[in-house]
């Protein structure tokens, strides 16, 4: 199954000791990681039984590509009770390149357009409440 955004869902049907479960693939492009949930058939269709649990901790997939010479992306899922998602990218001097504020209810696709970039080493920030994620990344054109 594909949507309009670009991502890639690969449904699937799994049967484990007597018990179905929906197996959800989730993958933005070929050759990104992707990301899987599975739900056991009856939690799903009973009304009574709580959602599955969301993610505990901040998971980011990329940057990519490395390095990058048009776009880079990036996709972070924000853990459980996260409200705004702050993304930066700064040079190797401190230099603020990039700032975007994401609304974090949701997984949150990141592209930064760094055609006008020099080559080099940059990091890229993803904070939220007292959390800060720092990752490197680099740019070669």
């Amino acid at each position: 199954v594909s949507s309009g955004d670009g991502w890639r869902v690969y449904p699937a049907l799994a049967l484990r000791r007597n018990r179905l479960y929906v197996v959800w693939q989730h993958r933005l492009a070929e050759g990104t990681t992707p990301w899987m949930r599975v739900y056991e058939l009856d939690q799903l269709l009973s009304s009574s039984s709580p959602p599955p649990p969301a993610a505990a901790a901040l998971a980011v997939d990329g940057p990519w590509p490395q390095p990058a010479s048009a776009q880079l992306q990036c996709i972070i899922q924000p853990p459980l009770g996260a409200r705004l998602l702050h993304v930066a990218a700064f040079d190797a001097l401190g230099r603020r390149l990039f700032f975007q504020e994401y609304d974090a209810v949701t997984t949150v696709p990141v592209t930064l357009d760094v055609r006008d970039w020099p080559d080099g080493i940059y990091m890229l920030r993803i904070r939220f409440d007292d959390t800060v994620k720092m990752l490197r990344f680099s740019v070669l054109h």
